[in-house]
């Protein structure tokens, strides 16, 4: 007996991106992450914290060792003349890749795993080939600019690298540039035929 997960296409009788729908109980409309009711206590809470910085503090030590940070090996990495930068995000993509297929096995945190998968795949309702091209492009224009990126501005910061905490705050700027223009955005960019996601 296996169970799917709800697809997300654009099928005859289904309804719209704006429009709710019923899935186990809970109700959220397609196109947006569906609202998850969790209850853990404080002390759960407390060791998830923990175990986010510890994560932020290996990841901003590895960045460090690795001098992936600096402004100069971002740059030749955009202009593919230093490869440092790519060969350490592929190995930690591998990594994470091998976490997440043993995670999608094992018993207790299958059903986990199949929950994020599905809250994740929803979000690409609307998202379509103009957001996926302009998107990326902004962001690799940004970096090699700034010789910086979202993962690495922190670390930057916190080295002293030059004129790191003027990319930070731009970093901030330009997250709350784009949440006041995102619903027009999306609004306007939204595909007519969602993303088909079946599991």
């Amino acid at each position: 007996m296996t169970t799917e997960s709800p697809s997300y296409s654009n099928k005859v009788g289904a309804k719209s991106p704006d429009q709710v729908m019923e899935n186990g109980g809970d109700n959220y409309a397609v196109g947006k992450p569906p609202t998850i009711s969790r209850q853990s206590s404080p002390l759960k809470t407390v060791l998830q914290l923990a175990v986010c910085v510890v994560s932020g503090f290996v990841f901003g030590l590895c960045l460090e060792k690795a001098r992936v940070f600096e402004p100069k090996a971002i740059r030749y990495q955009m202009v593919f003349e230093k490869w440092i930068m790519l060969k350490m995000f592929l190995a930690a993509a591998a990594a994470g890749q091998l976490f997440l297929a043993l995670m999608s096995v094992i018993p207790y945190t299958k059903e986990k795993f199949n929950n994020v998968v599905d809250n994740f795949m929803v979000t690409f309702d609307d998202k379509g080939i103009l957001t996926s091209i302009l998107g990326p492009f902004i962001l690799g224009v940004g970096m090699t600019i700034s010789g910086s990126c979202p993962g690495m501005v922190l670390a930057q910061v916190g080295a002293w690298a030059p004129n790191a905490i003027f990319t930070f705050l731009g970093t901030l700027c330009g997250a709350f540039l784009y949440g006041l223009v995102a619903p027009f955005l999306v609004r306007i960019t939204r595909p007519k035929t969602t993303y088909s996601w079946q599991q």
